[in-house]
């Protein structure tokens, strides 16, 4: 049986490329046809299981992060993988934010259907509104059409069918602190919410949606 060339990290140099199973390298190109390649340059290539780079391509912190390995690591703004992996803290994650939403001259008792882009996943911790009203959050259109109450509260729409929140408000204005927090699965980035006008007038009903974003930018 041939023996294997043990692990060998090797510091400065030009070109080093072992026989053995691991080949670090300094060099400007790095090419491995072992199982894994460290390199800190700014241009790497592996032909074997993963790619370790700090520069243009592999596991990168550029704007851009290619690999051809099974995994890859960025911190980027994009990352793109043809590999299994791409784990990506990119700057549409994780961060919370207001979106609102203003029906114009809203008759009473009249609604107004709209989305907001809250992500794809995302926690709604809490509701403003300008004036009363009945304010409700769904997944998809379907899931808010299916919701044919005409008064807020039971039979509410059943578990599993995209209906995610419920806000009924009576001052002007009033925001409601979700509790617990709702947990929100968005459709193709944004939420669907229809509201009604609950005065006894036409008004200009301003919502806001305080979010954190856990998901954004996934089709």
């Amino acid at each position: 049986m041939a023996l294997r060339t043990p692990i060998i990290l090797i510091s400065g140099g030009y070109s080093q490329l072992p026989t053995g199973d691991t080949v670090p390298g300094t060099d400007a190109a790095a090419l491995a046809s072992g199982n894994a390649a460290l390199v800190d340059v700014a241009t790497a290539q592996a032909s074997g299981n993963a790619a370790l780079v700090v520069g243009v391509q592999g596991v990168s912190d550029a704007e851009t992060a290619q690999a051809s390995g099974n995994a890859a690591l960025v911190d980027s703004v994009n990352a793109l993988s043809s590999g299994n992996l791409a784990l990506s803290e990119v700057q549409q994650k994780n961060y919370i934010q207001t979106v609102s939403h203003t029906a114009s001259s809203l008759a009473a008792g009249a609604s107004s259907d709209f989305t907001v882009a809250a992500g794809n996943v995302f926690n709604l911790l809490e509701v403003t509104s300008s004036h009363p009203a009945w304010i409700r959050v769904y997944s998809s259109d379907a899931a808010r059409s299916a919701d044919t109450r005409t008064t807020p509260g039971n039979p509410y729409p059943s578990t599993g069918s995209g209906f995610y929140a419920e806000i009924l408000t009576s001052n002007t204005p009033e925001t409601v602190l979700m509790s617990p927090i709702a947990v929100c699965q968005g459709s193709g980035n944004v939420a669907f919410v229809r509201k009604r006008n609950e005065t006894a007038g036409a008004v200009n009903l301003q919502t806001d949606f305080k979010v954190l974003t856990v998901l954004s930018g996934v089709a």
